[in-house]
């Protein structure tokens, strides 16, 4: 086992949207390195897929926990929350990786309050109050957060309104919270930002959204293919390791070349070779720079270790 895996040994994470599609991928790579994973789905109907991302990860001697909570409801997040803090081995949650999101598509002229409702609980208000919830029982070693985003915060596909919205809300939160928090609990908070990805919601998406991605595909310089989800599970996995213990608020763009980050101090400003990076599958000329922040006084790199 390598030591990025036992760094993580025993530590405790909460993948939401994880009975299927990345959030599946996710909950399990971060099994493969030790972390004990919080697999959750929303509905009675994804408890099947659920299962079976738990038997996986127990096939392989690896911990798992299989929660039913929807995330647009309180009282969902505060079961989550719980049954997490239960499971956890000192009690504590050390990775939360919002990835629950709905992503169906609708024209403005179509779009009804319930609709608006049904994404906006989900994608945005899932993700604050979730992060409001486990901040009581965030670990003092330095937490990691990380935010699923989307290229629809950025391009303009009409289909997506609510969706965009969302989704680029995702990345303002990043940035809030990579201040709000660094400072305050030792987190870091980071938003990853796949571009197309052939889950179940991606090819279940409105037919001219995925024409209107062809040209996109086709123009992306490595491999112009929709992406995988192995293409973007080793990015949130290592964000979540001490490889970026401080950097924060890191916003990638995968399957586009628009690649941007920033910190909350800025200092060392080095650039990165992607074809190095081991997450670059998609396109061979992305671009991307991050700051190194100077290790903070005290005891919280030892912590890390």
């Amino acid at each position: 086992m390598s030591t990025k895996q036992r760094n993580l040994d025993g530590k405790t994470a909460i993948v939401t949207g994880s009975s299927r599609g990345i959030g599946a991928g996710i909950a399990i790579e971060l099994a493969e390195r030790g972390v004990r994973v919080v697999v959750n789905h929303v509905s009675p109907r994804s408890a099947k897929s659920g299962e079976q991302v738990v038997e996986k990860i127990t096939a392989a001697g690896r911990t798992a926990l299989l929660v039913q909570a929807d995330l647009a409801s309180m009282d969902g997040i505060q079961k989550l929350v719980q049954e997490t803090v239960n499971f956890s081995l000192d009690k504590k949650i050390d990775i939360v990786v919002h990835n629950a999101a709905f992503g169906d598509d609708c024209y403005l002229e179509d779009v009804t309050e319930e609709f608006y409702y049904k994404q906006t609980d989900t994608n945005l208000k899932g993700p604050i109050f979730l992060t409001q919830a486990i901040l009581p029982h965030l670990t003092t070693s330095g937490g990691r957060i990380v935010l699923l985003s989307s290229i629809s915060a950025r391009m303009a596909f009409t289909s997506q309104t609510v969706y965009a919205a969302t989704k680029a809300g995702c990345e303002a939160l990043a940035r809030c919270w990579s201040a709000a928090l660094g400072k305050k609990y030792g987190a870091t908070v980071n938003c990853v930002n796949p571009g197309p990805v052939g889950t179940e919601m991606y090819w279940e998406s409105d037919p001219e959204f995925l024409k209107s991605m062809e040209p996109i595909i086709e123009a992306t310089p490595a491999a112009p293919r929709v992406g995988e989800v192995s293409d973007i599970v080793p990015l949130v996995a290592r964000v979540d390791t001490q490889a970026l213990c401080y950097e924060s608020e890191f916003s990638q763009s995968l399957g586009q070349e628009e690649i941007f980050s920033t910190r909350l101090t800025k200092s060392a400003q080095e650039s990165v070779d992607p074809s190095s990076s081991g997450f670059a599958s998609l396109a061979a000329q992305m671009r991307f720079c991050y700051y190194i922040l100077p290790p903070p006084p005290g005891p919280r790199v030892e912590n890390l270790a």
